[in-house]
């Protein structure tokens, strides 16, 4: 069996130049085919706002608080991680997804630590 000769380096063979030519036309209808018309684009409801709608920075800063969740000095909790969920109804329930600390821990709307689930369905 005798092996056809390897074309010299950036010498382009005819089979190559078809393969890329195709790919090329293939390429670019996909992407003008996907393409959006421009008038679905401006379909846009509009809303106007007068000076009666807005409220001002210091009417809502004055209704924000700052509660600082207190843990007891002898505990573990693990306040610091970055996934965590937060619900406040009567009280704060701060979920902990950490991957060593999965636990879930109550607080009082004054911040103090009232019970901590570190564990599935115990205390």
């Amino acid at each position: 069996m005798q092996r056809s000769p390897m074309p010299a380096l950036g010498e382009a063979t005819m089979g190559n130049v078809t393969i890329c030519l195709l790919l090329l036309l293939v390429g670019g209808g996909l992407s003008l085919s996907c393409q959006t018309k421009n008038n679905e684009l401006l379909d846009y409801s509009s809303v106007e706002l007068d000076n009666s709608a807005l409220v001002t920075f210091e009417n809502c800063a004055s209704e924000v608080a700052f509660i600082p969740l207190v843990a007891p000095k002898d505990s573990l909790i693990n306040l610091s991680c970055r996934e965590f969920e937060m619900v406040v109804t009567d009280k704060i329930y701060y979920a902990n997804k950490c991957v060593n600390d999965l636990s879930i821990h109550s607080f009082d709307l004054a911040g103090n630590q009232q019970m901590s689930w570190n564990r599935k369905g115990a205390p």
